[in-house]
């Protein structure tokens, strides 16, 4: 239905699909691919096909029309215009005269493509700017805007809230059933009767009303009883409207589900600053949260790990290091590198590099479990992080890389150092000397750093080597915390820190290799003479420095070949010009 719903109202008030797209996206809690992105993510074919089957199977739904597919969608079928599987859908990719991609979006009433745009709309501009706020106020800001944007976002929430409010009992017992469906089925940020709350049922009614809309009789009554919303917290937990009692009943707590602001609340934050917080999540364990901008690492988070270390260390069974953000971490705050950089603040620099490195060390070497719990995006210092714990629990939609190349630099905190020691660490003792050659080890951690290799799973990032193939995955990203916790508690009792490692490495003759390929990929122009002298850089503290090989060396001795090397790109002109170029367009510069 809320799929359909957008096509319908898009068809009558004659917008375009790229609009609608703009519009119903990230800014009401919406996935990337919006709708029509969505349909062809999907495959046109497989929605068509539901909506026909929808449409025979509910013969008194009041809004059972709407599942009736329109004259465009026919036609796309008709022409196999499927969407992704079939390279075009409501939008394809072509090449231009320079062999630059052009993304075009279909005109479907013409079904040409045209190039698609960027609209602009001045409602929207302004919920954006309510982004740090939450979902809720950007959805409630755009639903009181005064544009063609906001005339489609009243008509489409209206038409959502009804059609949900009219299906409990129908399809479900209650409306959190309905908001967590939308939510792990379709990827909304918020469901209907969430959406609902946080732009205001009255507000909302009160539109439905203007609009010559059926508001559903149990909505009437509920407003009458004084309810004005769906959901209420109270101090024993929250509740939610129950249609059929009349009034709030209890939601009763998961015990697998661990809700770190319920647990704020709560006054269980143990130590706190403006980028993390230590929370104590019961049993002797806590949970360090991040809450920076995309939980990007900055001094706070860093100071904080070594509090929480410290605090865990003499007062608690272990540490659980992850947080319900969509993003376990997106990585360093480059912009205030670029600061630094710019104005030869190296002492700044300095710290920033070595104090990260020793708080991911104090991590891993702490004697109490630390339990890293990745979702989402673990980039660059992310993935860093969640490398140092003594165990790991990811999320099963993990996307984890080293990434830092792309911004002329390398990774700064044990990165390099932590990645060559897992692809190591399983080597027989005595292989190295019988003869085994480590080139194989090595080139897999070159390629993963040098070409930023990102999973786009946990069980990916098992085979690339940032997570190792023990670890178990968590499938419900709800349950992670306490799966996370669980595995702290089942080693606090017999836990012991790992023995300082010694990494064999493979020298001069690593360089050597990895030289002949830079030159190869050179001279065949597919990487610039600056991505020459970034991968050198990678090579040499992979290789151990200026040893033979067959050396084995100290992770503190890689860790300082790293922090060397961070500072050495950190000087240089055109790693400056590409992080400068990725903070303002968000892209990676190929200088």
């Amino acid at each position: 239905y809320d799929l359909t719903n957008a096509i319908r109202i898009m068809v009558e008030k004659k917008m375009k699909i790229d609009e609608v797209d703009a519009v119903i996206s990230k800014a009401v809690g919406r996935p990337g691919t919006a709708i029509f992105g969505t349909l062809d993510l999907v495959g046109l074919d497989t929605g068509y096909h539901v909506m026909k089957n929808l449409y025979e199977a509910v013969k008194d739904d009041e809004s059972r029309d709407v599942f009736i597919p329109v004259d465009f969608l026919t036609k796309m079928m008709e022409n196999k215009w499927l969407g992704n599987k079939t390279k075009q859908g409501f939008y394809k990719k072509i090449r231009d005269d320079k062999g630059k991609t052009v993304k075009m979006v279909l005109d479907y009433n013409t079904m040409e493509y045209t190039p698609a745009g960027k609209p602009v709309f001045e409602s929207l501009a302004a919920a954006k700017k309510k982004g740090e706020e939450g979902v809720g106020a950007m959805a409630k800001s755009l639903f009181n805007g005064n544009d063609a944007a906001a005339d489609l976002i009243r008509e489409y929430f209206c038409n959502n809230f009804i059609y949900a409010a009219n299906r409990v009992p129908e399809i479900c017992d209650n409306i959190v059933a309905v908001d967590n469906a939308m939510k792990w089925g379709y990827n909304h940020q918020l469901g209907p009767f969430e959406l609902w709350d946080a732009v205001g049922v009255k507000d909302v009614v009160a539109v439905m009303k203007k609009l010559k809309k059926k508001v559903p009789k149990k909505i009437d009554e509920m407003l009458k009883a004084g309810c004005e919303s769906f959901y209420v917290k109270k101090k024993d937990g929250l509740y939610c409207y129950d249609f059929s009692a009349k009034g709030y009943v209890k939601i009763e707590d998961n015990p697998k589900v661990i809700l770190l602001p319920a647990l704020k609340e709560r006054k269980k934050v143990i130590k706190s600053n403006d980028s993390a917080s230590l929370v104590d999540i019961g049993d002797g364990v806590a949970c360090l949260e991040f809450h920076t901008k995309m939980n990007a690492v900055d001094d706070g988070l860093v100071e904080m790990i070594f509090a929480g270390c410290d605090i865990v260390e003499k007062d608690f069974a272990g540490m659980v290091v992850g947080n319900h953000a969509a993003n376990f971490s997106a990585g360093a705050n480059i912009f205030k590198i670029l600061g630094a950089c710019q104005s030869g603040q190296w002492d700044v620099l300095t710290k920033l590099s070595s104090e990260f490195q020793n708080a991911n060390m104090r991590m891993k070497y702490l004697s109490k479990p630390v339990v890293t719990a990745p979702a989402g995006m673990a980039l660059g210092g992310g993935c860093e992080m969640a490398m140092h714990g003594a165990r790991c629990q990811p999320c099963g939609e993990t996307y984890m890389g080293l990434v830092e190349v792309g911004v002329g630099v390398i990774p700064g905190g044990g990165g390099c150092k932590e990645i060559a020691l897992r692809l190591t660490e399983g080597i027989p003792t005595g292989a190295i000397e019988g003869g085994l050659n480590l080139q194989q080890f090595y080139t897999k951690a070159f390629e993963n750093i040098a070409l930023a290799k990102v999973s786009t799973s946990a069980v990916e990032a098992m085979d690339l080597g940032y997570i190792r193939r023990t670890e178990n995955i968590s499938m419900n990203r709800d349950q992670q915390l306490w799966d996370a916790k669980q595995l702290v508690l089942g080693l606090s009792g017999v836990y012991k820190e790992p023995r300082p490692a010694l990494i064999p490495v493979m020298g001069e003759n690593f360089r050597g290799i990895i030289e002949a390929a830079l030159y190869n990929m050179k001279e065949g122009k597919y990487i610039s003479e600056y991505d020459v002298h970034v991968a050198r850089k990678v090579a040499y503290i992979l290789s151990g420095g200026d040893c033979a090989e067959g050396t084995y060396v100290t992770e503190q001795e890689l860790l300082d070949l790293e922090r060397e090397a961070f500072l050495s790109l950190c000087g240089e002109q055109k790693t400056q010009d590409r992080i400068t170029h990725m903070l303002t367009t968000g892209k990676p510069l190929r200088n």
